[in-house]
């Protein structure tokens, strides 16, 4: 789903990671279960999402999250 997701909003940079071998990272933002979608915003603020209802759902997420 994200990878269609950010093929719509391809102005949205992404990333993955393996919380398995990087409990660090795991950690530091408190993930508390995967899948896991953390948003950092450009000021810096971060916020996560654990469920994935559809692809429009996201699109619109990341369509929030690119205009602020």
């Amino acid at each position: 789903m994200l990878s269609v997701a950010t093929e719509i909003v391809p102005e949205i940079s992404m990333m993955s990671a393996n919380i398995n071998i990087m409990p660090d990272l795991a950690q530091q933002f408190q993930i508390e279960s995967v899948p896991c979608l953390l948003i950092k915003s450009k000021d810096g603020t971060s916020s996560k999402q654990y469920r994935f209802p559809s692809v429009t759902e996201l699109v619109e997420r990341l369509r929030i999250e690119r205009d602020r």
